[in-house]
């Protein structure tokens, strides 16, 4: 027992899981992935890296299922940028998750992130150290699918 480390979350707000296939994109950028989680200030999505890119504050949209935008024109600061492990063990691709933190939403924005919580949040993340170690999806179908409609 003394040997366990303490984990502190530092988060304000709840995180929930998001409906499949919501994805998060940054305007003016190849990077975009299915979101992982979501709160009322900010979420987590997963990407490939395709390139070294990385933005310290930019804007984001947000889709829907079956590609429709949802929210545009999000100011975001990234505040976390991981490699996760691929569940193809043969892509040599590394995929990432980044955690982006909203900045200054707009009213309209907050209703529609409100919205986005009630009609598509399937339930909350509980513990945010076995929410790590989850397989993360490989999005390339559905990615690949929901570009070509």
């Amino acid at each position: 027992m003394g040997n366990e480390k303490k984990f502190y979350d530092r988060r304000k707000h709840q995180r929930y899981k998001i409906a499949e296939g919501t994805f998060a994109a940054f305007r003016n950028s190849q990077k975009r992935g299915l979101i992982m989680d979501i709160s009322k200030g900010g979420l987590a999505f997963t990407y490939h890296a395709f390139n070294r890119t990385y933005e310290k504050s930019s804007e984001l949209d947000i889709y829907l299922p079956g590609f429709k935008i949802f929210m545009t024109e999000i100011k975001v600061t990234i505040i976390s940028e991981m490699t996760v492990p691929s569940r193809n063990p043969y892509s040599t691709i590394p995929i990432k998750k980044c955690g982006v933190e909203f900045n200054q939403l707009n009213p309209e924005q907050i209703l529609q992130l409100e919205f986005l919580l009630q009609t598509h949040a399937l339930g909350p993340v509980v513990d945010y150290r076995t929410y790590d170690n989850v397989i993360y999806p490989d999005f390339t179908s559905s990615f690949k699918k929901q570009m070509s409609l």
